[in-house]
């Protein structure tokens, strides 16, 4: 097990390497050995580090926060849209474009409509003191319909010349204007990713049944809001930095099981390292195939739902 972990980690190490010379601008492989080297040097270190980091952090986020979704509700088909965050930090952003378009401001507004709509979802799935699953899909279905028709709304009185393809663009997410101060506030992940990673054997646990889990002396109804806050918060920052990238968090857990197993102690792992490395490739693509730049959205969605059929498929065949 551990050297299929080695191997992956060894695998992304070197799509980082090569992703450097990976863009419409042509990178020699042996740029830092040129006189004249300071053109590459900016687009290396200022351009196209900064995303190949941000995409790890971002792959690997989004793909914790499946498992960590799939593990507390006990559903192979949960992803981090599940509790309507998606569309709380979308329509916090629609605001922040409509108000002054500045990205700082883009973000912040997003991060804190998609806490915001989580904390709405505790709430109204909060019932005599505990939080049930049941009561917690319903909630995300209810918030998530909320903030999807105040998206709606922001886009129907957006300027269609300006603000409404702004809108559109950042919902596509995209890599694109990324910068080292993006790096840092996403560096934030690290956080709520090590508590998790620490708390990952317990993931197990949370497999079972509520009565199995209390049963043997576990406190599943707090371990489940301290899994969800955590994933939540994973799930918030990328998409107010990059915008929503769909199909990670529901497609890559799949991916890790099916190369490591089921225990969570690796694949908690695995999905990290493998998040890291399919939206990188996927960035990869998106700016490689033509001259402008293709919103990272679509690549994912292209390229994982065919997966995510052939992963069914496969799954299928294996308990038949």
């Amino acid at each position: 097990m551990n050297k299929k972990l080695f191997f992956m980690g060894f695998l992304l190490t070197a799509i980082i390497f090569f992703s450097v010379f990976i863009g419409p601008v042509k990178i020699p492989l042996d740029f830092w050995l040129l006189k004249n080297k300071s053109y590459y040097e900016t687009i290396v270190y200022d351009v196209r580090l900064p995303r190949i980091i941000l995409s790890c952090v971002v792959g690997g986020s989004m793909s914790l926060a499946g498992v960590v979704y799939q593990s507390v509700f006990r559903n192979p088909l949960a992803s981090p849209d599940i509790l309507g965050t998606a569309f709380g930090c979308a329509f916090g952003a629609a605001v922040g474009i409509l108000l002054s378009g500045n990205l700082i401001l883009i973000q912040l507004f997003s991060l804190i409509s998609g806490i915001l709509s989580t904390f709405a979802v505790f709430y109204i799935a909060r019932k005599d003191g505990h939080i049930d699953i049941l009561s917690l899909v319903i909630s995300g279905i209810i918030v998530g319909s909320f903030f999807s028709s105040l998206l709606g709304l922001a886009k129907y009185f957006a300027d269609p010349d300006n603000k409404l393809p702004a809108i559109t663009f950042w919902l596509m997410g995209s890599f694109s204007d990324v910068g080292y101060k993006d790096v840092a506030i996403g560096l934030v992940c690290l956080i709520p990713i090590c508590v998790i990673y620490y708390k990952r054997w317990f993931l197990n646990v949370a497999n079972l049944e509520d009565e199995e889990a209390i049963a043997i002396g576990f406190d599943i109804h707090r371990f489940r809001i301290l899994m969800i806050g955590l994933s939540t918060l994973l799930v918030s920052i990328s998409i107010s930095l990059v915008g929503i990238i769909g199909w990670v968090g529901l497609v890559v857990p799949h991916m890790a099981r099916l190369v490591v197993g089921y225990d969570n102690k690796y694949v908690v792992v695995a999905s990290l390292i493998i998040g890291a490395l399919f939206v990188l490739l996927c960035d990869d693509i998106a700016r490689s195939l033509t001259t402008g730049e293709i919103p990272i959205g679509i690549v994912t969605s292209f390229i994982s739902a065919p997966l995510f059929g052939f992963l069914y498929k496969m799954n299928y065949a294996k308990n038949k």
